[in-house]
């Protein structure tokens, strides 16, 4: 993992890193318009829906590997077993500020990521918005930083919900993070277009403007501090995720 900070090159490539993480959740702060009452409906708005993570994630697993033993293609089972997954990985995986890896995190992250994986390549019509949410931010945590994946799940929770301007904002941030201009693109005119206020909707803009500027000085940063490192780093061996149902 990242977090490896024996080596000086090492630890720049772990500040830039930070510093880049800095950028998305300060940016995040705005776009979901936490500490506001924009009512728009952001991502903070759908984690604070009461989820909870306790024991009962491991009997939840344990059941849902058993109903996808005599049936791989129940949805239900997969989500239920994708849900318990993360939850026991957002747990277990990381210390307790939620950055560094510990001993037996990564097979945990791994079992997240491959039932998920596994659950979206079912093709449900209706993906399971509370496991997408917590997916969402799952992959786009300081232990994990998969902002592709961040992105893929916030679209299969765009399928479930409501469109609001702090959702797009949200996942024109990670699109932006995993480089997918288009993406991007995309989802900036979304948020804008879905304000619920011209002022807003400036304050949109120029946030994620702002944003793409600086992600982009800190990723030419970390990719310099990771050649210094000696290609320091990893990734998923996730294959590509189906195309989720079209956007409304």
């Amino acid at each position: 993992m990242l977090f490896d900070t024996q080596s000086p090159n090492r630890r720049r490539f772990v500040q830039v890193t930070f510093a880049m993480l800095a950028i998305l959740m300060g940016g995040g702060l705005v776009l979901f318009g936490i500490g506001s009452n924009t009512g728009d409906g952001g991502l903070a708005d759908a984690l604070n829906s009461g989820q909870t993570i306790d024991e009962t994630a491991k009997k939840n697993a344990e059941a849902a590997e058993k109903v996808l033993a005599a049936n791989p293609k129940d949805e239900a089972a997969a989500a239920k077993l994708a849900k318990a997954r993360v939850s026991i990985a957002s747990q277990s995986a990381f210390d307790a500020n939620g950055q560094v890896v510990e001993d037996g995190g990564a097979t945990m992250i791994a079992a997240a990521d491959n039932a998920w994986t596994k659950y979206l390549a079912l093709g449900p019509a209706r993906p399971d918005g509370s496991t997408a949410i917590l997916f969402s931010s799952f992959y786009a945590s300081p232990g994990v930083q998969q902002y592709d994946k961040a992105a893929r799940a916030l679209e299969a929770v765009l399928v479930t919900r409501k469109p609001s301007s702090g959702l797009y904002a949200q996942l024109a941030l990670y699109a932006l993070a995993s480089g997918n201009a288009d993406k991007a693109k995309e989802a900036k005119a979304r948020a804008i277009d879905l304000a619920t206020s011209p002022e807003r909707a400036k304050a949109i803009e120029e946030q994620l403007d702002q944003i793409e500027q600086d992600l982009k000085k800190q990723q030419e940063a970390a990719a310099k501090a990771q050649e210094e490192a000696g290609g320091a780093g990893g990734g998923s061996t996730t294959p590509t995720l189906p195309t989720l149902p079209t956007l409304q």
